[in-house]
């Protein structure tokens, strides 16, 4: 739809906005790459992640590549809007309830 506007100085106004779009994008997936290749540090014991990335990267990479066309991509949203409301409500409810539940009392702390 920008494609058909045209200004004196700019002649293409949709680079200008996918440029800017990109950069937020980029960032995204750098965090979820760091992100999980953190969770594998952890997991797996180790104590640098910097060995993770390649795997975490190829593994998304590889993850993207899956959905074909638009009838794929839509099959696999709706595997994972269960998974959604999972990561955005139930896991951190449990871990609030957990960490209420079953905090230690650390020396010197004071409850009011």
């Amino acid at each position: 739809m920008i494609k058909s506007y045209s200004f004196q100085i700019v002649e293409r106004i949709d680079l200008f906005f996918l440029s800017i779009w990109i950069i937020s994008v980029v960032t995204s997936i750098a965090s979820w790459i760091f992100l999980a290749s953190n969770g594998f540090k952890y997991f797996f014991g180790r104590a640098n992640h910097a060995g993770f990335l390649p795997y975490t990267a190829g593994i998304v990479f590889i993850i993207t590549l899956l959905p074909r066309n638009e009838t794929d991509l839509q099959k696999f949203n709706k595997i994972l809007e269960p998974a959604h409301l999972g990561f955005i409500v139930v896991i951190p409810l449990f871990l609030f309830l957990f960490s209420f539940f079953f905090a230690k009392k650390r020396p010197g702390d004071r409850s009011v």
